[in-house]
């Protein structure tokens, strides 16, 4: 049989400090849209067993809108069993209906056959069980066992840290997690391995790379497939405008780049700026404002300044000059050194 792996849906989300608010509304449609064209998805694959591990709702009281919505969806689809582990951003939400097919799991180990050969075991952190709950684990060497948590691989017992080290050595073939935003694959012990599917959509400029699920066989539940999903995805741009004159030339050079009209564009400047223009960021956020859904802009250029000029210069601010120009820090070091040293001779604000 197959199953899907999916975590941190986080449906709710709020997005108002990201995104303008129409298009942190249509951002929140996206990520329930998203939801439903999994499950949409696995019902034309002929998969009937889907694993959420963690944060399907952004918040322990999620709107209902967003609860209907998910509940709905499963509801609908009755030949699909969910079963759905809460993580730490939806720890507390639950629906008071009955769902026949919506399996949860408890403070201690709750197990489920999936067939006659898996078992799929998990359990939900609390402060009580976050350093007891890796002794009480007991599992069939003789079946497959797929295991699922929410929290972040760490070295220490503690709430949501998951320690690697605990769990080996104890017949698990998957470790199905969620929590982490970023997709990751690696060996358990010399049985299993531990999965992180990421985050089904980004929600933030942060959330780089491709988002989507993994498709799993519990024939061979060490080689998971990883389906790409998401409705948009972030771009990064790094953008070196030392060589631009004005910010004509800027636009121009992020233009040379290619991206999909859907696409998040998260932009660094970087270079030396010798453009007199304080406006230069809004500039390219209204050149930019047809061409991708959304743009996020940090400029990290220095001011570019005429070093060769202070090299013979008889004064405080060329011996300073000198001084770094000698030192061992890289180019680029110097020159940042030199800017906030001149600055500072100047009576300016040093960041």
């Amino acid at each position: 049989m197959r199953f899907i792996h999916a975590a941190d849906i986080h449906l709710g989300s709020k997005l108002a400090g990201k995104f303008s608010p129409e298009k942190s509304a249509i951002r929140k449609r996206e990520l329930r849209d998203c939801f439903s064209r999994m499950v949409e998805y696995a019902k034309e694959q002929g998969i009937n067993v889907i694993l959420l591990a963690g944060d399907v709702f952004d918040d322990d009281t999620p709107k209902s809108k967003d609860t209907d919505y998910f509940y709905g969806v499963v509801d609908a689809h009755p030949d699909i069993t969910f079963y759905y582990l809460r993580g730490n951003h939806d720890s507390e939400s639950a629906s008071s209906k009955s769902h026949e097919n919506l399996k949860r799991f408890l403070d201690t180990w709750t197990a489920y056959s999936l067939d006659e050969d898996t078992v799929l075991t998990g359990i939900e952190f609390t402060p009580e069980n976050a350093s007891s709950l890796y002794s009480t684990l007991v599992l069939d060497s003789k079946r497959k066992n797929i295991v699922t948590m929410h929290g972040q691989i760490a070295s220490t017992l503690g709430l949501y840290n998951i320690v690697l080290t605990k769990l080996r050595d104890k017949s698990i073939d998957y470790l199905a997690l969620g929590h982490v935003h970023e997709r990751s694959l690696g060996k358990l012990d010399n049985r299993g391995i531990y999965v992180y599917p990421g985050c089904l959509e980004p929600r933030g400029y942060d959330e780089l790379g491709e988002k989507g699920f993994y498709v799993v066989d519990t024939e061979d539940l060490a080689s998971p497939v990883f389906v790409p999903f998401a409705r948009r995805t972030i771009r990064p741009l790094q953008i070196d405008i030392s060589s631009c004159k004005d910010s004509y030339a800027v636009i121009d050079s992020i233009r040379s780049h290619s991206w999909r009209l859907d696409d998040l564009l998260r932009i660094e400047l970087v270079g030396e700026n010798e453009i007199q223009d304080e406006g230069l960021v809004s500039q390219i956020e209204l050149a930019l404002g047809e061409r991708c859904f959304a743009v996020s802009i940090k400029d990290h250029t220095v001011p570019k300044i005429d070093i060769s000029s202070y090299l013979e210069a008889n004064s405080l601010r060329g011996e300073f000059v000198r001084k770094v120009m000698a030192s061992c820090h890289t180019e680029e070091e110097k020159k940042r050194i030199i800017l906030a040293g001149l600055r500072a001779l100047n009576g300016e604000e040093v960041r």
